[in-house]
């Protein structure tokens, strides 16, 4: 036998292939039916509303269901906000940054007309226990819940929460710039008394309030009507070595105002003149008691002695000098 087909042989046997013992089937022997290729059936459609068809329905109206849901959402994210949305998160952002506010803008309804709006919001400035303390602070910080400050702190704060919480533009801050006396008695607020003659006055170094459509809001004074100030002549205090602390100023109605000891006095300007001609004469003789005479007048306005102290200490020192 030749050998290599013995050796392929025996390869196949033991891999169960006995070449040797297989059938082979001659062409002619198959039969029709086995030469006849193998067709799939054709499939069926169910009847309608089977379970096989409600489930698919199902499934696809979820799916539909989802992808709406999607779409709608990121469309609502693409789409602007509408000027209500974008108020509401201004006034809400406004409120976290200033606490404070919250107690001013509390029970104004945003529909009333912008002067009812300003008119409410000027009369909650009594409710946030404000301390006048006559120095000026930013009216950030009193917003953010530091309510101390001056007349300057009160009238911006106005103007802050007018014009960014409630919208209302063109409110101007007015301001007089120049030392006054003013007869306004106390402030609503809790802090400095008038600071001039025993509390009967104020003097100013100057003065802030705001105005809407010509009308006043003097947030310091919670009025609506303008000072009346009796301004002083000098943007500087005069010097005289008569005086406590050698300052004082020269009002526009005839006052003479003087500091002592972060209080101020008056004395009629005339009698101050009066004062003034009176030592210029008596230097103008070599007086030998010049000195103690300034100590004596001095020690008067110390005490912010009136005018009939003044004329009272003229003569006691006229009759001095005569003796």
């Amino acid at each position: 036998m030749n050998e290599p087909l013995q050796q392929g042989k025996e390869h196949s046997s033991l891999f169960g292939h006995n070449l040797s013992k297989m059938a082979i089937k001659r062409a002619d022997s198959v039969s029709l039916a086995q030469m006849q290729p193998l067709i799939q059936p054709k499939l069926t459609i169910g009847q309608s509303g089977d379970q096989y068809e409600q489930e698919a329905d199902r499934v696809a109206t979820s799916v539909v269901s989802q992808i709406n849901t999607a779409a709608l959402q990121k469309q609502d994210a693409q789409q602007p906000k509408s000027a209500a949305d974008n108020s509401t998160d201004r006034k809400q952002k406004f409120l976290q940054e200033y606490p404070l506010a919250k107690t001013l803008v509390n029970g104004i309804e945003e529909t009333l007309t912008e002067d009812k709006i300003l008119e409410q919001l000027f009369k909650n400035f009594e409710n946030i226990q404000f301390k006048y303390t006559m120095v000026s602070k930013s009216h950030e910080t009193l917003l953010k819940g530091s309510p101390e400050g001056d007349c300057q702190t009160l009238a911006r704060a106005f103007k802050k929460v007018a014009e960014d919480y409630f919208g209302i533009k063109k409110i101007a801050i007015e301001s007089l710039l120049k030392p006054f006396l003013h007869e306004g008695g106390k402030t609503p607020y809790r802090g400095k008394d008038p600071n001039c003659d025993d509390g009967e006055r104020w003097f100013f170094q100057n003065h802030y309030w705001a105005v809407w459509n010509g009308k006043v809001y003097d947030i310091l004074f919670l009025s609506q009507k303008r000072i009346e100030p009796d301004k002083a002549k000098q943007d500087r205090p005069l010097k005289s070595m008569l005086m406590p602390e050698q300052e004082y100023y020269e009002t526009e109605k005839g006052k003479v105002v003087y500091p002592y000891q972060n209080e101020y006095s008056t004395v009629e300007l005339a009698v101050f003149e009066k004062i003034i001609n009176f030592v210029k004469n008596l230097s103008s003789f070599l007086y030998r008691d010049i000195d103690s005479i300034i100590a004596k007048i001095r020690s008067l306005f110390t005490k912010g002695g009136n005018s009939n102290d003044f004329d009272s200490l003229l003569r006691e020192l006229e009759n001095d000098k005569n003796h």
